[in-house]
């Protein structure tokens, strides 16, 4: 639940809400290509402050610091462009749709758009919070489940991909 709702729902819907704002606040000079720049960056830096909450963490040792910046640059960035792209290209599809009169469809505007980014997003923290929350586990078994996990979590990170290039 903390993975999907507190975080996966509230930050996808943030970056939902604020492109819907830029799309309707400048409809008339943004492209369907500008919505998802809009979102992509929107997504960027939510990415940029959440790595830096967790790199310039008071209880971080350099070592430490340097090891999330590195294993975040190759997991978390790319996870947040691919959710933020998706986001994006929902808001591209859905303005062409809205020009073209034979296919308006009102009905699951925001879940059709918000769907792929919160399942992705939530599955990926689900994956990783696993580890946190087992750790009574013996440290063999802790190990396999922490790389079972990144496996899972590469594997959210292309199928985000996968989508945002489809």
């Amino acid at each position: 639940c903390t993975a999907f709702f507190c975080v996966a729902l509230i930050e996808e819907g943030a970056k939902f809400l604020y492109t819907w704002y830029r799309k309707t606040t400048s409809d008339e000079f943004i492209t369907s290509y500008g919505l998802v720049v809009v979102a992509l960056t929107c997504s960027l830096g939510f990415a940029s402050l959440e790595n830096a909450s967790y790199i310039f963490h008071p209880s971080s040792r350099l070592s430490d610091a340097f090891e999330t910046a590195l294993a975040r640059a190759i997991m978390s960035v790319p996870l947040h462009a691919c959710c933020g792209a998706l986001i994006g290209i929902g808001f591209a599809r859905r303005r062409l749709k809205e020009r073209d009169p034979s296919k308006k469809d009102q009905v699951g505007f925001v879940g059709s758009i918000l769907f792929w980014p919160v399942m992705i997003h939530g599955l990926y923290d689900v994956v990783l919070m696993i580890p946190d929350a087992l750790k009574h586990i013996p440290a063999p078994q802790h190990y396999i489940i922490e790389r079972a996990g990144m496996f899972i979590s590469s594997i959210c990170v292309v199928l985000g991909c996968y989508l945002a290039m489809s």
